[in-house]
């Protein structure tokens, strides 16, 4: 069970409460936290992000079954680490309020979450040569992205960003890796990778199919947009000349949002079918990923929707 009103408690009442007044207001803002605009100061961290990213560790007790107190200590040194991490991603994306005090509070989120983690797992050398590890890998994925999406000094394909993916998914290894210690399973590591790592790069698709249009009017080339440059056997330098109607017309044509929802899918079915040899179709991890798969198919059934208006609307005009 997810304890979610401790965890509250550990984030405002201990964390925020902590840091000083000048850099609680970032604290709670959703602007920083969330790209939500004109929001009400953030009351509860439930809902925040995906709860199978949220709360991971809660979600891998059963299968890497530590203490009560070190699942505690995980959990909090978690959430910090998460919010974190994507708040780093809003930065990136430049979807945060210009205010030089954003990288005063990143400090005071990693500081802390660097503690707790290491009120559990001690000085354990590999755990912080495999963590130090992540961490460099995670700095070159997100210097790739923008070189790609923002920069547009390289096509974002699809390998592209699988390798991002790869290195971005990695950082979520880090609970498994504490954990599997923890209870001598190390064996047992690859597969929860896996799942992460193919529910994000899933995940990521989704979102880029159903935010291409904002990207692009934030000067940020997607896999959409690189997609149909591709199928139109257009430059990727001559990107910039076209308009979003003209990317609306090829991306429709093309049926290019329906083959990135179609490759989500394949994705969440290969992580059903790992989480089926590994005896969990009960758990919560299953559970979460349902819900994803719903919300694949929801999105499947709308581009085919609008892909036949927009057929039958230039059926009209032919």
């Amino acid at each position: 069970m997810i304890p979610y009103q401790a965890l509250d408690q550990f984030y405002f009442e201990d964390f925020v409460a902590n840091l000083h007044s000048i850099l609680q207001t970032l604290a709670v803002d959703k602007h920083l936290l969330r790209h939500e605009r004109d929001a009400e100061p953030l009351t509860t961290i439930k809902g925040l992000y995906q709860e199978q990213y949220l709360y991971m560790p809660y979600l891998l007790v059963d299968f890497f079954p530590i203490n009560d107190t070190q699942l505690s200590v995980i959990g909090q040194a978690w959430i910090l680490r998460i919010i974190d991490f994507v708040m780093t991603d809003n930065i990136i994306d430049r979807q945060v309020p210009d205010n030089p005090l954003i990288l005063l509070f990143h400090q005071h989120l990693r500081t802390q979450s660097d503690q707790l983690f290491h009120q559990v797992i001690g000085t354990d050398e590999a755990f912080w040569a495999h963590y130090y590890q992540v961490n460099h890998a995670l700095n070159n994925a997100n210097a790739l992205e923008v070189y790609c999406v923002d920069q547009h000094q390289q096509p974002y394909t699809l390998d592209v960003m699988t390798e991002i993916y790869e290195a971005r998914s990695a950082l979520l290894g880090i609970v498994i890796h504490v954990m599997a210690r923890l209870t001598d399973r190390l064996d047992e590591i690859e597969p929860f990778l896996q799942y992460y790592q193919k529910i994000a790069l899933a995940d990521q698709l989704l979102d880029d199919a159903a935010d291409w249009r904002d990207d692009f009017r934030d000067g940020r080339y997607t896999l959409p947009i690189v997609k149909a440059l591709q199928v139109e056997n257009i430059a990727f330098d001559k990107a910039h000349t076209l308009s979003e109607a003209d990317y609306q017309t090829m991306i429709t044509r093309h049926s290019i949002l329906q083959e990135m929802t179609h490759l989500a899918i394949g994705q969440y079915e290969e992580v059903h079918h790992m989480l089926e040899q590994l005896n969990a179709l009960d758990s919560a991890l299953t559970k979460f990923l349902q819900g994803r798969m719903d919300v694949a198919e929801h999105s499947m059934r709308r581009y085919n929707a609008i892909g036949l208006l927009q057929g039958f609307r230039n059926s009209l005009t032919e």
